[in-house]
């Protein structure tokens, strides 16, 4: 992995329409375990401080992304993929 995939600072939700976003999918080395927090939001404390270390990196996708919540997310997805060209 390069600098180029680095993560230079991690911010939990703000609107940003030029940022990447965070999809919540995450692969963790167990030599980060003590930057973990007991309790709380690992985004507010752990990606942070990784971030800044450079040890947090990013894997930039350019593909077809949907968040599935509800029960409604999944029918727009099922009808959103339904309609992209395959």
């Amino acid at each position: 992995m390069n600098k180029k995939h680095d993560a230079i600072d991690f911010v939990e939700k703000p609107f940003c329409p030029n940022a990447l976003c965070n999809s919540g999918i995450y692969v963790f080395n167990r030599e980060i375990l003590h930057y973990l927090p007991e309790r709380g939001d690992i985004e507010k404390t752990a990606f942070v401080a990784l971030a800044k270390s450079r040890q947090l990196k990013i894997f930039p996708f350019n593909g077809f992304f949907v968040t599935v919540n509800t029960y409604k997310d999944l029918i727009e997805a099922e009808e959103a993929l339904r309609r992209k060209p395959k």
